[in-house]
C-alpha cells in the first residue's frame, strides 16, 4: 500500500481584509478526498486564524508531505495574523526560509492567494511542487482550482496532472474569463533530471536561414517557454537554459518566426487574446524592429508589441501600441 500523505490546510483572514470563503474551500476539498478512489492515502488537517508562530509550530507538529496556505497575499508576501487578528505579512524571503527547512519531508506546497508567484518561485528552489497564483484570483475560482487538484491527487494523479485539472476546472466554470491562467506551478529544477535529458532529444534542427537566440528583458530576466505545468510565455528566467533559447527565423520585410527549443511556434491564441502561447499547428509572423545597442521589439499580427506585463507572473503579450521600455528586448545570438 502506498504510504499516507497529510495535507495541512492553513487558513488567515485577518481583520480589514476582503472575507473570504475559507470553510467552503476546506470543506469541499474534503468532500472529495472522502469520495476519491484513493481517499485511503490522504489525511487531510487544519488550522485556522493561523498566526506566525502557529504556522511554524503546524508544520512541526504535522509533518506534512502537502501544505495548503488559503488567504490573502501580495507580491511581498503572505498575510496571517497577528496577535490582535490584523494583518501581519510574512515576506517572500522569510517564508523560503521556512520550508527550506522541511525540504525533505513536504513534497508540494499550494499558495492559493493572490499575488503569490513571488512565494512560489522563493519556495520553489527548495520544494518539488509550489504553486501560486500571478495576480488577485476570484475567491470562487480559487476553491474551484483547489476542488480540481485534489480531485485528480485524489484519483491517483501526479501533481502536475492535477495542476491542470484545477486551470481546466476555472476554465469550465468561468468559460468567459481569463481566471484559469492565474494558476502557475514551479518544479524545482533537480526534481526531475531525466525529463530535462528527454528535453533535450526533442530540439529540432534550425534551417540556414534561423539562429539560436535568447531575450533579455528590461526586468533582466529571460524570456522563456512554458514548462513545468505552465501554459504561456513569461520573462523569470535567471539564467539561459534550453526553455530560454529561441530559434528567429528570418523573413522578407523584417519579418520573423520564432521557435522554442521544441521546434514549436510562439503565437497569439486562435480563440482570441493577447497573452503570447506556443502554436504547434502553423507559424506566426513577427515583425522584428531593430533599435540600438542590440536592442530589438517585436510586433503581432494584432498590431500590439510584446511586453512583459507589469503584474506579478511578468507573462508575455501583444498588448502595447508603443514601443516602451517593457517592450524592449536585448537580442543574444546563441
Amino acid at each position: 500500500m502506498s504510504p499516507v500523505k497529510k495535507i495541512l490546510f492553513l487558513s488567515a483572514n485577518p481583520k480589514s481584509t476582503a472575507r473570504l470563503r475559507l470553510d467552503e474551500e476546506v470543506r469541499e476539498i474534503e468532500e472529495g478526498l472522502r469520495r476519491a478512489a484513493h481517499r485511503e492515502q490522504f489525511d487531510i488537517r487544519s488550522k485556522w486564524a493561523v498566526r506566525i508562530k502557529d504556522l511554524r509550530r503546524a508544520l512541526l507538529d504535522e509533518e506534512p508531505q502537502i501544505v495548503h496556505f488559503a488567504g490573502h497575499g501580495k507580491k511581498e508576501g503572505l498575510f496571517v495574523e497577528d496577535e490582535l487578528g490584523m494583518p501581519a505579512l510574512i515576506p517572500s524571503n522569510a517564508l523560503a526560509g521556512l520550508f527550506e527547512l522541511f525540504s525533505s519531508r513536504i513534497e508540494c506546497v499550494v499558495l492559493n492567494a493572490c499575488y503569490s508567484a513571488s512565494q512560489a518561485n522563493a519556495i520553489g528552489k527548495h520544494i518539488n511542487y509550489v504553486i501560486g497564483m500571478r495576480k488577485e484570483i476570484q475567491d470562487k475560482a480559487a476553491t474551484v482550482f483547489a476542488v480540481g487538484f485534489y480531485d485528480a491527487l485524489g484519483a491517483g494523479r501526479s501533481v502536475e496532472d492535477a495542476f491542470k485539472f484545477g486551470c481546466n476546472a476555472i476554465h469550465m466554470e468561468f468559460p468567459d474569463l481569463k481566471e484559469h491562467l492565474i494558476p502557475i506551478l514551479k518544479k524545482r529544477k533537480d526534481t526531475n533530471k531525466q525529463e530535462k535529458k528527454k528535453d533535450k532529444g526533442n530540439t529540432f534542427t534550425p534551417k540556414a536561414n534561423c539562429y539560436k537566440a535568447a531575450l533579455l528583458a528590461h526586468n533582466d530576466k529571460y524570456a522563456a517557454a512554458p514548462g513545468d505545468g505552465d501554459e504561456i510565455l513569461a520573462a523569470e528566467s535567471e539564467e539561459i537554459n534550453e526553455r530560454e533559447i529561441f530559434y528567429v527565423t528570418e523573413l522578407p520585410e523584417g519579418k520573423v518566426y520564432l521557435q522554442v527549443y521544441s521546434g514549436q511556434y510562439v503565437g497569439l491564441p486562435v480563440e482570441g487574446g493577447e497573452t503570447l502561447t506556443l502554436n504547434t499547428s502553423s507559424p506566426e509572423t513577427f515583425e522584428m524592429i531593430s533599435l540600438k545597442n542590440d536592442r530589438v521589439a517585436f510586433q503581432a499580427r494584432n498590431g500590439g508589441f510584446v511586453s512583459v506585463r507589469k503584474d506579478e507572473g511578468y507573462e508575455l503579450t501583444a498588448a502595447g501600441p508603443k514601443i516602451r521600455a517593457r517592450a524592449i528586448f536585448r537580442l543574444i545570438k546563441l
